[in-house]
């Protein structure tokens, strides 16, 4: 059991289809924002699985230390994406195109 009578299950479902959602976006979708999106969900579910982990070695207590580590990485992750969204800019000004299929090749 987690805080407030909540499972751990509830937590652990709620990472998984995160983890679905975000796989199937990053493979099914072509847009480059889309992918991002994706990715970022990706990322969300791994945090939501560390401090559910964290949460239950504990008991009703979550780890400080789960909790900074997730918050470091989340500000990280939010660095990699603010610099990917830049990419994506300066390749749609490039190709005019935000179709991942459109730039398999490294020439202008």
């Amino acid at each position: 059991m987690m805080p407030y009578g909540v499972p751990i299950v509830y937590f652990l479902i709620t990472a998984v289809f995160l983890y679905a959602i975000g796989f199937y976006i990053m493979v099914t979708k072509r847009n480059m924002i889309k992918f991002i999106i994706g990715l970022e969900l990706l990322l969300d579910g791994a945090h939501l699985n560390f401090v559910t982990f964290a949460a239950s070695w504990y008991g009703y207590l979550v780890d400080p230390l789960a909790q900074s580590l997730v918050i470091i990485s989340i500000c990280i992750g939010g660095g990699v994406i603010a610099v990917g969204l830049a990419f994506i800019i300066r390749a749609y000004n490039l190709r005019g195109s935000l179709d991942i299929r459109k730039f398999n090749e490294l020439r202008h």
